[in-house]
């Protein structure tokens, strides 16, 4: 039998090895969407935490890599990961535009986000399907964010964008908004914790808002075989059950 096979899956699985040993740091993108990520205060990004965050620096833990972490609003981390500035991003829905600058983990650590409508609670307008978001003038949304296509490619309805998903709950209760269409387990906590339990309500879950949520690497910055080895591990995490021990922490009371 020829050595040279052998010979050449060695060589291969010491490359994988150098390249994962040489990646001392990675550097995750920390953007509004709590209890997944939810930014220190005063822009503090040390202080940062969440459901993702606790999971990537698990992983990066476990093959000990560290993590730094870096601020930045969500249209901005999409076109600093594009450009390899940053190394992790989190809470994304798959899209296939998406794929040409990033690498999809194998598997969704959140299998369920249903997007959802919320109006103020003194709205007597009935919104109880997707065709009455017609009549609405303004319907805030994340700039850049996947919602679900039918949404993101519909011209019919009165759109308005902000940068930060943080900004529509404020507009919404001042009447600046008809309505707000966001990912309803960040629209849950927000409203909680942020005081906002009387004067705004959810209406209409759409109907093809369940997408899975992804942690993705830039492929600008991050080898294959890195990529590799941090999709492994997360895998490893999935099937212990342990990602669900976090996400627990984070979302029960």
């Amino acid at each position: 039998m020829s050595r040279y096979p052998l010979l050449i899956t060695l060589l291969l699985a010491l490359t994988s090895l150098s390249s994962l040993s040489a990646a001392k740091e990675l550097t995750l993108a920390v953007h509004p969407a709590p209890p997944f990520i939810i930014p220190g205060e005063g822009f503090n990004v040390d202080a940062s935490k969440g459901v993702d965050i606790d999971i990537i620096k698990e992983i990066a833990q476990n093959l000990g890599i560290t993590v730094k972490l870096k601020y930045c609003a969500w249209h901005a981390c999409l076109k600093k990961i594009e450009h390899g500035n940053i190394d992790i991003l989190s809470f994304a829905n798959k899209r296939t535009e998406r794929e040409s600058f990033l690498y999809y983990l194998s598997h969704p650590y959140l299998t369920e986000n249903p997007t959802a409508v919320y109006t103020r609670i003194d709205d007597p307008r009935n919104i109880n399907r997707y065709e009455d978001l017609l009549s609405l003038q303004r319907v805030g949304l994340l700039r850049y964010a996947a919602h679900y296509p039918r949404l993101d490619q519909d011209q019919e309805i009165k759109k308005v964008y902000v940068n930060s998903a943080e900004q529509l709950f404020p507009m919404l209760a001042l009447g600046r908004l008809d309505a707000i269409i966001v990912a309803q387990r960040v629209a849950d906590y927000r409203i909680k914790v942020n005081g906002f339990d009387d004067s705004l309500k959810l209406v209409y879950q759409l109907p093809s808002g369940h997408q899975p949520l992804y942690i993705t690497l830039s492929k600008k910055s991050i080898s294959k075989a890195l990529f590799q080895a941090f999709d492994k591990e997360h895998s490893r995490l999935l099937e212990s059950g342990r990602i669900a021990e976090i996400i627990a922490l984070h979302t029960q009371p």
